[in-house]
C-alpha cells in the first residue's frame, strides 16, 4: 500500500470507530489532554456532532512540568467545546491514590492512573457516563521512546549469529 492510501485508511477507521462510540442515549464527554491524540479525538469528535460537546482536562498545581492545561484550552477554544478545567494539588494526589487502590484489580506502574481517576471523579459529578479518550494510539503508533529502544534490540538481536544471540 502507498503512504497516502494508509493515511487515508488510518482516517477513515479513526472517524468511523469515534462515530461508532458516539451511538449512545447518553450524553459523551471527551478527555483533552492537549496532546496530539485527545485533540485529534476532539476534533473529529466535534465535527461529527450538531451539538457544543464538553471537553474536560487536569492540571498540577506544582508540577508545571507536567501541565498541559495551557494546550488543552488551545484546542477547546479552536474547536469550541465546552471545557472543564482542574487543577490538583499533591494532596489531591496523594488522596487519590489511597482511594484508587480499591478500584485496581492489580498494582499500576503507571502514575497517569490516578490523574485520570481524579479526573474521571469530575466527569461523575456532571452526570457524563461515556468518554472518549486517546488513550492506546501511542502504543499502536510507537509513540514512546521505549518502543524504538525495544525495536533496535530486536533489530540488533536479528542481525547477530546464533551464537551471539545465544549470549545475549
Amino acid at each position: 500500500k502507498t503512504k497516502e492510501s494508509l493515511i487515508n485508511e488510518i482516517e477513515s477507521l479513526l472517524i468511523s470507530s469515534i462515530s461508532y462510540r458516539l451511538l449512545s442515549d447518553v450524553e459523551v464527554g471527551a478527555f483533552l489532554s492537549g496532546g496530539i491524540d485527545s485533540s485529534l479525538v476532539v476534533s473529529i469528535y466535534s465535527a461529527l456532532s450538531n451539538k457544543k460537546i464538553r471537553t474536560f482536562s487536569i492540571g498540577y498545581s506544582e508540577y508545571k512540568r507536567y501541565d498541559e492545561l495551557d494546550y488543552a484550552e488551545l484546542v477547546a477554544e479552536k474547536v469550541g467545546t465546552e471545557h472543564t478545567s482542574i487543577v490538583v494539588t499533591k494532596e489531591d494526589f496523594i488522596e487519590a491514590s489511597e482511594k484508587i487502590l480499591e478500584f485496581l484489580d492489580e498494582p499500576i506502574s503507571d502514575p497517569a492512573c490516578i490523574p485520570t481517576f481524579i479526573l474521571s471523579q469530575k466527569v461523575r459529578e456532571e452526570r457524563i457516563k461515556v468518554i472518549l479518550t486517546g488513550e492506546g494510539s501511542d502504543e499502536i503508533f510507537l509513540g514512546y521512546d521505549n518502543y524504538f529502544k525495544v525495536l533496535d534490540f530486536y533489530l540488533l538481536q536479528n542481525s547477530l549469529d546464533e551464537n551471539l544471540k545465544g549470549k545475549l
